[in-house]
């Protein structure tokens, strides 16, 4: 009778969990425990209501239980692994999905479940393991294909991925996910018009879907159908007008339509927002870089600086483009009005010392860069307006970036600045020790403020060149002893690409891939590595991406514990856990910055398979032994 009535509750504790009565639910489950305390499926029944409204500790308590009483049943080790994921409990829970899979082998849900937690470790292969096995089981399981199919992209098995994503978006054509990347994957197979049909269905789905109007672009302008592509690149600013690639896109289609076009497209922005007129000048100018055409450039980022001083973006683009000799006084009394205008404009008195510099007036350089300091300080800090100033800084920075290029030292030295400890120059890369060093200490220390010598406060720059040349080490070695070196390092193959693309774009590099691959080939065979170092220093983007040699030079001069090597793929997967690692290396006090936005993020052509596997073969033996070096695991 205790049994039959135990059944009768745990019938009504479903019915009560479902109508959302869970304290009478819990209530009646208990007494059927208590009539039938050998029963384990009440102990699991109970364990997955609680799990289900979030009571993580209670429902571990009555899993364990259940397998207690039944130490064969899967069922419990299996829901005992979801919560042991949820607590941060990831060996525990592997342990749990290894025995519930031992139990029942053909429940593709464990598999699945294992392979979630070895995709999130980067044990990318024993995952795929896992998704397999799952499909194996039910060839129907939509969310199998579609992690799989993930994995199989960034292995760079396109193909595969492919067909797993397609599978996916058949099971579960709602969601817009296994299309989109469905999209982007034959995008990078140049199946164009393919790709632009995934990215249509994404907006059917999901209308405000950026990256779809944004690649649909990209897709349209590929096949010469540009007034689609400007239609989509319009849709995708006013979704995002802050992304500047977007308008770098439009102005790669107006500078094939021709100059009435620009004037035309220029003309009708009168009645858009500023801000889309500042970056629509910022995009054209960066389009007409990649040309080669330097100065309508530079005409198109002064035209922005105008439309309004105080945005950062068009300085710190300034920054970096090659002013020509017929340019140099132009730009230069523009830098002068605007800094008599307004003073406290801090980056037009930093790209003033530039142009400074340029000109060899080193003094005039020095005072304009201790004003864009002075400025850029208490812009954001007013209360430093009554600390004690000194003329000059005295001490060494805390702390150097010195690559590698394309690794995300823009993001890492952005997120860096919001610290209220950290104050920053004018500018990322000073460049000091390879391209200044005649220039002397003085100019290189007036570039940082000169009250961050208080042991209150730090600073530091970030010049992603130095780790590749060769005597910087020894220059800064001799110089701060004691300076703190932060390195990252990303996949070289994606490193790689995205540097080559990047000078691409920039109007500097005119060879293909393939053709650096066979230069660098022949480079890796007829040279002695003392040689190569050398090499690097110039356009070979192959060999700034072997670590192993330029990382091996650096440790030569500073201790480990001053420098803190960074891998950029965990470094974008969980950018908090590794600013706390960046935090506690400065010796500073934690601090989050909320969101963590990707800065500088480079835009670039797909490349084909074929050279990501000639790039892979070079790079593999490279990359084994930095790991076996630096007794780090990279997974590359």
């Amino acid at each position: 009778m205790s049994k039959q009535r135990a059944l009768r509750l745990s019938k009504q504790a479903k019915k009560l969990g479902k109508a959302g009565k869970l304290n009478k639910a819990i209530a009646c489950y208990r007494q059927a425990i208590e009539l039938d305390a050998d029963a384990y499926k009440y102990y699991y029944q109970l364990g997955n209501l609680l799990l289900e409204y979030g009571l993580l500790v209670q429902a571990k308590l009555y899993f364990e239980q259940a397998i207690k009483l039944d130490c064969h049943n899967s069922w419990a080790y299996y829901s005992l692994g979801k919560i042991l994921v949820k607590q941060g409990k990831i060996q525990a829970a592997i342990d749990a999905y290894k025995k519930a899979i031992a139990l029942k082998p053909d429940f593709s849900y464990s598999h699945y479940e294992l392979g979630q937690i070895f995709s999130s470790q980067n044990k990318l292969d024993k995952a795929i393991d896992c998704y397999k096995k799952a499909l194996q089981l039910n060839p129907d399981y939509s969310w199998a294909h579609y992690f799989l199919a993930k994995i199989l992209a960034k292995k760079e098995q396109i193909d595969l991925a492919i067909s797993h994503y397609s599978q996916a978006a058949q099971l579960n054509p709602d969601f817009y996910n296994s299309h989109y990347e469905l999209g982007r994957n034959l995008h990078r197979k140049l199946q164009y018009q393919a790709a632009i049909d995934c990215y249509l269905k994404v907006i059917e789905l999901k209308s405000q879907h950026f990256c779809s109007y944004y690649y649909l672009g990209i897709a349209f302008a590929a096949t010469q159908r540009y007034l689609q592509a400007i239609d989509y690149y319009e849709q995708a600013i006013e979704l995002n007008p802050q992304y500047l690639s977007t308008y770098f896109r439009l102005g790669q289609i107006l500078l094939i339509q021709g100059q009435q076009a620009i004037a035309d497209y220029r003309a009708s922005l009168k009645t858009k927002s500023q801000l889309w007129q500042i970056y629509f000048e910022l995009g054209l100018g960066q389009a007409w870089e990649q040309q080669g055409n330097f100065d309508t450039a530079l005409d198109c980022y002064i035209n922005a600086v105008k439309i309004d001083p105080k945005q950062e973006l068009p300085y710190k683009i300034l920054q970096y483009i090659k002013i020509t000799p017929q340019k140099i006084t132009e730009i230069l009394l523009f830098y002068q009005k605007l800094t008599e205008n307004d003073p406290s404009l801090d980056l037009a008195w930093g790209n003033l010392g530039d142009v400074f510099t340029q000109l060899g007036q080193l003094d005039k350089a020095i005072r304009c860069y201790r004003n864009s300091c002075y400025h850029n300080t208490i812009n954001s800090n007013i209360e430093l307006t009554q600390s004690n100033w000194t003329t000059k800084k005295q001490k060494a920075p805390d702390f150097i970036i010195i690559g590698s290029a394309k690794c995300g030292t823009s993001s890492l030295f952005a997120y860096l600045q919001k610290h209220p400890q950290v104050l920053l120059p004018h500018k990322k890369e000073i460049n000091f020790f390879d391209e200044h060093f005649d220039k002397g200490l003085d100019w290189y220390l007036s570039h940082f403020p000169s009250i961050t010598d208080s042991e209150k406060l730090t600073t530091g720059e970030a010049s992603t060149q130095y780790i590749f040349t060769p005597e910087v080490e020894h220059r800064i070695y001799n110089a701060f002893s004691d300076i703190r070196i932060i390195i990252m390092l990303r996949n070289p193959i994606s490193r790689t690409i995205s540097d080559y693309y990047h000078h691409v774009n920039r109007g500097l590099e005119t060879r293909t891939l393939q053709k650096i691959i066979s230069q660098t080939k022949e480079h890796l065979n007829n040279y002695k590595k003392q040689e190569l170092e050398y090499i690097i220093k110039g356009s070979d983007y192959i060999l700034k991406s072997i670590y192993l040699w330029q990382i091996r030079r650096w440790k030569n001069f500073f201790p480990s514990n001053n420098i803190l090597i960074l891998n950029s793929d965990y470094f974008f997967a969980d950018t908090a856990s590794v600013m706390e690692k960046v935090w506690h290396f400065l010796q500073l006090d934690c601090y989050s910055a909320g969101s963590y936005i990707k800065y500088n993020v480079g835009i670039y052509e797909s490349c084909t398979d074929e050279i990501k596997q000639e790039l892979e073969k070079i790079f593999n033996p490279y990359n084994r032994k930095l790991e076996e070096y630096l007794e780090m695991k990279f997974h590359w």
